[in-house]
């Protein structure tokens, strides 16, 4: 579901939708009967991997009760508003029985909640056990780039646009914007901060520069992933909140450059990793092995399923 854009590979929603009508028209025991073999032949150590993805995914315990929205899963297409939450947990849920109840969350909702439910986000910190995440909206998500410019190649510069509603958004911006080392700016339409808006740029121009800022939004940073994947530096304060990406186990200055929550050492950051480029280095060859483990096709079907098995297992569906 990627397509090439010059030096960047970036998902197409094209492809991506005609990919998942076309998988409509498979039966559902054809799923089945690959479920049952890939999780037979998931062995070894990389099972003992993948194991652990899916553990830390779902954290449900043998106490966890259903909640009374809980119902077997239905796909709908004419929700609009969720479909790609929709088309992305189908996916999985057809290599199971269609009566096995569930409880989603198709929005960026990441609140605690009483019951076992699949989300696409929660906190990092605090009682999560029964936010189980999955997978969802990765076509906007999850966008890796194939970025060929080497990091000495690109610009002595800090970058960063989005939309600036957000108040931690904001106050970036109050900090930052206008400085002559940073092209930063808002790029939302309807805001009343128009001295801090800036022309929107493409992922390819973005990535000419060397250190790129990633912010929260209403619950991950969008481009996370594909600062990640690039040869540029992510700079970030510590995430507090996580997905399938699993931002909670990234580590500070190893697989990212972690600034204060207010912002205020981001020349000081950029100016360090100029002087030491032997380190920026080091950390975007750690972020690019971190992307890697997401770009397995095979090993992503098996965690979703062993995900899936997991919350059946907890929740009463299939025997434990």
């Amino acid at each position: 579901m990627l397509y090439i854009l010059g030096n960047y590979r970036k998902n197409s929603r094209f492809i991506y939708f005609a990919v998942n009508l076309l998988r409509l028209c498979i039966p559902d025991f054809v799923y089945r009967i690959r479920r049952v073999w890939l999780l037979r032949h998931c062995q070894g150590e990389a099972a003992q991997r993948l194991k652990l993805r899916a553990n830390y995914y779902c954290k449900l315990d043998p106490s966890c009760q259903f909640g009374p929205a809980a119902k077997p899963f239905r796909f709908n297409m004419l929700s609009d508003h969720s479909r790609n939450y929709r088309f992305d947990f189908l996916q999985y849920m057809r290599y199971w029985p269609r009566n096995y109840p569930v409880q989603y969350r198709f929005n960026d909702d990441s609140h605690l909640s009483e019951f076992p439910i699949f989300t696409k986000a929660r906190a990092i910190e605090g009682d999560v056990r029964n936010l189980v995440v999955f997978n969802l909206d990765k076509v906007r998500h999850f966008d890796f780039v194939n970025d060929r410019t080497s990091y000495q190649s690109k610009k002595d510069q800090v970058m960063w646009r989005g939309p600036g509603y957000q108040p931690w958004r904001v106050a970036f911006l109050n900090r930052w914007f206008g400085h002559p080392r940073c092209d930063i700016g808002r790029t939302d339409k309807n805001s009343d901060g128009i001295h801090h808006r800036k022309p929107w740029l493409s992922v390819a121009d973005q990535l000419k520069n060397k250190f790129v800022v990633s912010i929260e939004g209403g619950d991950v940073a969008t481009n996370l992933k594909w600062i990640m994947s690039s040869n540029s530096l992510c700079f970030m304060t510590r995430p507090t909140k996580e997905t399938w990406f699993m931002e909670g186990l990234l580590k500070a200055d190893h697989h990212y450059v972690m600034l204060k929550n207010d912002y205020s050492d981001l020349i000081e950051k950029m100016d360090y990793y100029l002087a030491h480029e032997e380190e920026a280095l080091a950390i975007i060859q750690n972020a690019h092995a971190w992307v890697a483990q997401f770009k397995n096709q095979r090993d992503e079907e098996i965690v979703s399923l062993l995900v899936l098995q997991k919350y059946f297992k907890m929740t009463g569906s299939i025997a434990k």
